[in-house]
């Protein structure tokens, strides 16, 4: 009888996975049923990576494409962007902001100030030089000239620029540059005094000027083109 209660201990059922007696490469198929691929895990969430990686990057560039254009600039910067081109681009700058603070990103508006500036330092220099000695004297009548020809180069703006007013514009400018460098060309003789300083100071403002004109005009293709815009 103890034989038999031995038996009946290790007699116990234990219910068993029916898979456990398949031959492996059943139950490897069944894994593979009823479980997706690692492999196939791995390429949709590298997948699914790319495409949100691919959005983030758009929407940035789009982001900072917008925010980087000339159009998109501010009146400051686009005053500073086109003054580069000039070989005095700190005084362009502060003519310009002091006529006008926002003119916005348009390089044919910003050129017309920078006209009006070269009018009113030449009529600065022409009250100037209204002090005695045959020099002074000259220079007032040049830079009256200068004031007239610089006159002559915002009414050839007048309207938008076109390819022969761009022409005019230099002409008149390249005149008034001269009128200016023959004015202190006389000064040189001249023996120094607190008025002279003054008149040269203010010459000197005016060459930087119109030269920073005449730069803005000889690049005002490429300056437009920056801004997506073209002449009239």
């Amino acid at each position: 009888m103890e034989s038999v209660n031995i038996y009946k201990g290790y007699g116990k059922v234990v219910p068993l996975d029916m898979d456990d007696h398949l031959p492996i490469h059943k139950q490897q198929q069944q894994q593979q049923q009823r479980n997706p691929s690692r492999s196939a895990i791995l390429a949709a969430s590298a997948l699914c990576i790319t495409i949100l990686v691919g959005i983030s990057l758009a929407v940035v560039f789009g982001v900072s494409h917008r925010a980087s254009h000339p159009r998109n600039t501010s009146s400051a910067d686009a005053i500073r962007l086109v003054c580069n081109v000039t070989r005095y681009p700190d005084s362009c700058f502060a003519a310009i902001s002091s006529l006008d603070a926002s003119p916005g990103p348009d390089p044919e508006r910003i050129l017309n100030l920078s006209v009006r500036a070269c009018s009113a330092q030449a009529a600065a220099c022409r009250s100037v030089a209204s002090g005695s000695g045959e020099a002074v004297r000259e220079c007032a009548d040049l830079y009256g000239d200068a004031v007239s020809r610089i006159g002559d180069a915002l009414e050839a703006m007048g309207g938008g620029l076109t390819e022969g007013k761009i022409s005019d514009v230099q002409t008149w400018l390249s005149a008034a540059l001269t009128d200016q460098e023959t004015c202190l060309d006389g000064l040189e003789e001249m023996k120094e005094s607190a008025s002279l300083e003054e008149l040269k100071v203010n010459a000197d403002k005016l060459k930087e000027y119109v030269s920073n004109s005449l730069a803005i005009v000889a690049n005002i293709h490429p300056l437009l083109q920056k801004f997506g815009q073209k002449l009239h």
